[in-house]
């Protein structure tokens, strides 16, 4: 059974990206959006990270947390 994960993702403009996909979110970064560093709980049924040839989470879809102290409180809380 899969259990929930938390991740750290790039938040930039309502998106969010992988660690790994740094670079496409300092592609949308200006003087006014600044790639900001957070992290979200993945579950198993969470929407998918790709879609078709789009990448990237909508910040709707998911709680961000400013500190991994707080995510992993907010899971244990849950479990």
């Amino acid at each position: 059974m899969e259990q929930a994960t938390i991740e750290k993702v790039w938040q930039i403009k309502g998106l969010l990206f992988k660690n790994e996909d740094y670079h496409l979110a300092l592609d949308l970064e200006d003087s006014t959006h600044r790639v900001l560093m957070r992290y979200i709980i993945v579950h198993p049924d969470s929407v998918p990270y790709q879609k078709g040839m789009e990448i990237g989470y909508d910040q709707e879809d998911f709680v961000v947390y400013t500190h991994k102290e707080d995510a992993k409180q907010s899971l244990y809380s849950v479990a």
